[in-house]
């Protein structure tokens, strides 16, 4: 789809949506407790927020402060500086800091982050250094160097984890020792919660009481993050309950200013485990054109696929980047008693990544970078439990995921097509073109609610967006609803303990949109509506792709368009792909499906200006194919199977003859140029299976090859080579007296 086409080019002033604090929702008929709440707001220079928040976080300030700023802004550069500072400065003599996030490799990311600004290692109490072996006393815990303490959440709350039931010894000793070397020296703790967004499920009743630990200590908390939601209320409240019940927000607009990365939606209808030619062939399209890429999956079974090298994209990638990163952790979601040595399966910018757990806390700083973003696919839709894991947050772990990448480049996401939309939902502040381009757009890549699979006869509504500022009356209401249906049983038994409030939330908040069919229930529409209206911070819709109904009538038109828009250095197979892709073949039975596809590479190969002369009448689809592949990669840094094709085509040259201005192929039995080879070639022949777009017919193509003797099939692989090169027929030349068949060539292609 051309750039100029595109319906975001109708929203480059409207304004991004993010979740905001109110007072109110702090101080409400619904909660017993009442806070001290202000708010400033944080100024943006050149995109960064760094001069600002340092100017406005006072650590002498007992409160809790909420840092609400969008991705890339700058918030813990900014944080890390400000803690340096401080600790050059006389109030800072009895201060120490525990810097506590989500993910283990958080914690090696900002102990890097502060060696790189300066401080020492002795000046750091790392994770990786609880152990068993504690001191006698934990004086050692308070060196008066080692100001600066990370852990993770779930080590700071006592988290055991899912599968045991008490924190390990060692991480209860260091809480332990830590709290009371603090207390009995008339020390304070100031706390920092980084992308506390992702550590929302640990906040539990349990881990706030586990965190009174620290209680008579406490004077600042910090909180940072760039996607905010109804659960973090309560969380706040929980928090500021330590600091003399005062809450502080600073927070900054979401205004673009800085050059954003070109985002591409690729709609898919299947893809998997089992199916992820889509995905080979995006990733195929980016190596020709040489960018440096990482790919964060959904599922840590596609990434596995993904990273096997003896197949495609594995093997592609492989040659291109050399040693694959496995970015997929032996240990769910990070949590539980964690003793995972922390650089392994850890996102690393000098390799090529592939896995699940760099979606969030990771910057990829990497230049011509293509960051592809693998969504769950149409089988996994409905509530988040249906989710893998990694987007368990919803909408907020997309916005995580697209904002690793920090510098600017290409962002690919791979995901289904959304499913229809409540108009009438849309944000009153879009105009009238705006609204009409939306509909107009979403219409034609969305699908109807009745091709929906749904369980137990479960109804499945039109999705609707609903406003940040709208998710806690949602919540509320829901919350009533709960209230109402236990009437009954309230006034039969009225010691009978519900939720309140803040705990309903806490539990259930991000479920409530989701059960109003917001568009955090289906992530496809979520990302869909974000990118049409450039609700992305760092990045803008450059272009999409998407199926379109399809039949005899109209294949030759969705073709010709789709075609049109594809860059002319794209590889045949990724043409393939694209146009494939334009197509909704969803409906069509199995022999439409083959007959369609078949008449699209038909089509691809039509419009190849390499072979353009050469018809089906000439020459075979599958040699076509080969053709066409081979002569794109000719003037380019080939990869491996591309090496071993040239090879084995300057071979057969050697067996050229010209006899009256007309050149000629021996027969093989008169120079066995292949012989040995044949090792070689049906390793080429299983690569050449894999490339191909239709691939069953590739393998029947090559089926008679498989019980040839190794000679026999040297012969035929011979004879298919010349076939990729020129039009031959047989022709019989006396040689040395003997008569015997040879390849004329009639046309060089």
């Amino acid at each position: 789809m051309s750039e100029d086409r595109l319906v975001n080019n109708y929203f480059n002033d409207f304004p991004i949506d993010f979740f905001t604090f109110k007072e109110e929702d702090f101080n409400n008929s619904l909660s017993s407790d009442v806070f001290t709440f202000e708010k400033q707001p944080l100024e943006i220079q050149d995109g960064f927020i760094g001069n600002s928040l340092y100017n406005k976080i006072n650590f002498s300030e007992k409160e809790t402060t909420v840092v609400n700023c969008a991705v890339g802004q700058g918030k813990t550069s900014a944080i890390l500086h400000s803690i340096k500072e401080y600790l050059n400065t006389e109030d800072s003599i009895n201060t120490y800091f525990i810097i506590a996030v989500p993910l283990v490799s958080l914690v090696t990311q900002y102990k890097r982050d502060l060696l790189e600004l300066g401080f020492e290692e002795n000046q750091i109490y790392s994770y990786e250094s609880i152990s068993d072996n504690i001191p006698e006393s934990g004086e050692d815990y308070i060196d008066v160097n080692c100001k600066v303490h990370l852990v993770t959440v779930n080590t700071l709350l006592g988290n055991a984890g899912e599968h045991a039931i008490l924190q390990s010894a060692r991480k209860y000793n260091y809480i332990k020792a830590f709290s009371h070397e603090l207390s009995s020296t008339g020390k304070q703790l100031i706390i920092i919660y980084d992308e506390i967004h992702e550590a929302i499920r640990n906040f539990t009743p349990t881990g706030i009481a586990y965190l009174s630990h620290f209680s008579g200590v406490i004077s600042k908390n910090i909180l940072l993050s760039a996607t905010y939601n109804i659960q973090s209320i309560p969380v706040i409240k929980l928090l500021a309950n330590q600091t003399d019940d005062k809450i502080r927000v600073l927070e900054s607009e979401r205004k673009v200013v800085r050059e954003q990365s070109q985002l591409f939606l690729h709609y898919h209808n299947q893809y998997g485990v089992k199916n992820h030619k889509a995905i080979t062939e995006i990733i195929r399209s980016l190596v020709i054109r040489n960018k440096n890429i990482d790919v964060l999956c959904y599922s840590k079974k596609l990434c596995k696929a993904l990273l096997n090298t003896d197949k495609e994209p594995g093997r592609m990638l492989s040659q291109k980047f050399g040693t694959l990163r496995d970015c997929t952790s032996s240990i769910e979601g990070n949590q539980g008693d964690n003793d995972e040595n922390l650089n392994r399966n850890r996102f690393d910018n000098s390799f090529c990544n592939i896995g699940t757990n760099f979606k969030s806390g990771v910057n990829i700083t990497k230049t011509n970078h293509a960051f592809v973003v693998v969504l769950p696919p149409a089988s996994a839709r409905g509530t988040y439990a249906n989710y893998s894991s990694i987007y368990s947050e919803g909408i907020n772990a997309v916005i995580q995921a697209i904002a690793r990448q920090r510098t600017t480049g290409e962002i690919h996401i791979i995901l289904p097509r959304p499913i229809m939309m409540d108009y009438e939902s849309l944000p009153t502040d879009m105009n009238t073109v705006q609204k009409e381009k939306f509909i107009q757009t979403f219409n034609k890549i969305c699908i109807p609610i009745s091709t929906v699979p749904s369980t137990n006869n479960v109804r499945i509504l039109p999705t609707k967006y609903i406003s940040f500022s709208e998710h806690i009356e949602v919540g509320k209401r829901w919350w009533e609803n709960q209230q109402e249906r236990f009437r009954i049983p309230l006034l039969l038994k009225p010691d009978l303990k519900l939720p309140d409030f803040d705990s309903f939330i806490l539990t259930y908040g991000e479920k409530c949109t989701s059960r109003e069919s917001f568009l955090g229930r289906d992530l496809s529409s979520f990302v869909t509506y974000a990118a049409f209206t450039n609700q992305f911070f760092n990045t803008k819709l450059h272009s999409y792709y998407a199926p379109s109904d399809v039949n005899y009538d109209n294949i030759e038109e969705i073709l010709t368009e789709t075609y049109s828009d594809i860059e002319e250095d794209e590889n045949i197979s990724s043409k393939f792909y694209l146009l494939e892709s334009s197509l909704d073949l969803s409906r069509a039975d199995d022999s439409l499906k083959r007959s369609l596809r078949q008449q699209t590479l038909n089509f691809v190969l039509d419009n190849e200006t390499n072979i353009s002369t050469i018809t089906s009448e000439d020459i075979k689809p599958a040699i076509r194919f080969i053709i066409s592949y081979f002569n794109n990669f000719m003037n380019e840094s080939p990869n491996e199977l591309e090496t071993q094709i040239i090879h084995f085509r300057s071979l057969v040259d050697h067996n050229i003859i010209i006899r009256t201005n007309t050149s000629y192929y021996k027969p093989h039995d008169m120079s066995q140029i292949f012989s040995g080879q044949a090792s070689s070639i049906k390793n080429i022949i299983e690569q050449l299976k894999e490339i191909y777009p239709l691939g069953e017919d590739f393998a029947n193509f090559f089926d008679s090859y498989n019980t040839l003797s190794d000679e026999a099939l040297e012969d035929r692989f011979y004879e298919f080579i010349i076939k990729t090169k020129c039009k031959a027929e047989s022709h019989q030349l006396m040689i040395n007296g003997i008569r015997k068949n040879h390849h004329k060539v009639i046309r060089i292609f």
